[in-house]
């Protein structure tokens, strides 16, 4: 028996879109496709559950830049408190580099890896979705990867190597990822996404 795909309009997938960075009190008010979710995004209506993705495509003039929400600050300070665990604990040497290697690379590995599988989401579009435009599976596409200000919970003593570790990040993801696939990276604070538009 042949299984029938459901075929939707990319317009079924279009919402508000939500950084879920909690009470931070900024409303985006712009639109997006949504991509990651369980319920309602095009990688489940696709069967890509599998896949890591980024959270929404966003429609912008004839581009559709991926756009990534990423509470950065908080993830990389939580890491930098594993890796001081990792160099009290009885480990040897060379496990306990190879330990804090890993968690170094952590968040990068993550974000480039979520690009890299919405291209594959995106390539297989025309299975499920009727009205793909041109622009989104024939050119490369932007990333932004748009992070949260700082929580209360990260010490002042820390800022500065959160500070350093984000500004290394755009540079990067642009080097590990060819640039056949990404027109460019950009790292944005959440209070710059409206003004980063354009």
């Amino acid at each position: 028996m042949e299984m029938k795909i459901s075929m939707k309009s990319l317009n079924d997938f279009l919402e508000l879109m939500d950084h879920e960075f909690g009470e931070i009190g900024i409303e985006l008010g712009v639109y997006g496709l949504k991509v990651d979710g369980d319920n309602n995004g095009l990688k489940q209506h696709c069967n890509l559950n599998k896949l890591k993705s980024v959270d929404y495509i966003y429609k912008e003039n004839n581009k559709f830049p991926l756009i990534e929400f990423s509470d950065i600050y908080r993830q990389q300070n939580a890491i930098l408190a594993e890796i001081d665990q990792l160099k009290s604990c009885d480990l040897s040497r060379s496990l306990r580099t190879d330990l804090v290697k890993e968690r170094h690379k952590k968040i990068l590995s993550e974000l480039v890896q979520k690009f890299k599988d919405t291209l594959t989401i995106i390539s297989k579009l025309h299975n499920h979705i009727s009205d793909i435009p041109e622009n989104l599976q024939n050119q490369s596409q932007e990333y932004r990867i748009v992070y949260a200000p700082f929580h209360p919970e990260i010490a002042e003593d820390k800022k500065q190597d959160l500070v350093r570790f984000l500004d290394r990040l755009k540079d990067n993801i642009t080097t590990a990822i060819p640039n056949e696939m990404c027109e460019r990276v950009r790292v944005i604070h959440i209070a710059n996404f409206l003004t980063c538009n354009s």
